[in-house]
């Protein structure tokens, strides 16, 4: 990924797991993780930054904290958060948000305030539509203990959580 000679591959490796350590990303591959990583340094050259001024706002950041790359202005729209990521970061993106999901779940799940269901489940949910009798929730990430991480509504607790003390209707999320 970074490597373009300037380091070997061992050195490159020992890297990666300290900087997983110290992100508490241990429970997640490498390729996930450079993932992540390669998206934000992907966005950082869309905003005209090189590659040193974008590790040290990465660094800056650090993480969850620089999860607020990738994300967009707005998401209170109807589609799913991943959808409004792969637009934001751009459509040729799609494949590294797709394989970086689960750190850029646990980064909106570690950064913003969440809920935490009675069964553990965690979840970032946001509130959408005028509020006039016409709210809606839209889900950001997930901690499913079914799941896992991920950035998809699909958690069973959390669905019937919603459904019975909000009335949320699902088909409409």
């Amino acid at each position: 990924m970074f490597t373009n000679g300037a380091i070997d591959k061992e050195t490159y490796r020992l890297a990666l797991m300290e900087l997983k350590k110290v992100w508490n990303l241990v429970e997640f591959s490498d390729e996930e993780v450079e993932a992540y990583l390669r998206l934000l340094f992907l966005v950082g050259k869309d905003y005209g930054l090189d590659y040193l001024n974008t590790m040290n706002i990465v660094s800056s950041l650090g993480y969850p904290k620089s999860v607020l790359l990738l994300l967009p202005d707005k998401v209170g729209g109807a589609r799913f958060i991943m959808d409004d990521i792969i637009e934001h970061v751009g459509h040729d993106k799609e494949g590294l948000v797709k394989s970086a999901e689960r750190v850029i779940a646990k980064a909106i799940i570690e950064y913003f305030p969440g809920i935490t269901l009675p069964d553990g489940c965690r979840a970032v949910i946001m509130p959408r539509g005028n509020g006039a009798g016409n709210m809606k929730i839209k889900v950001l990430a997930v901690n499913c203990k079914l799941m896992g991480y991920t950035l998809r509504p699909g958690c069973p607790f959390m669905r019937d959580l919603l459904y019975s003390k909000l009335n949320v209707n699902f088909s409409s999320i």
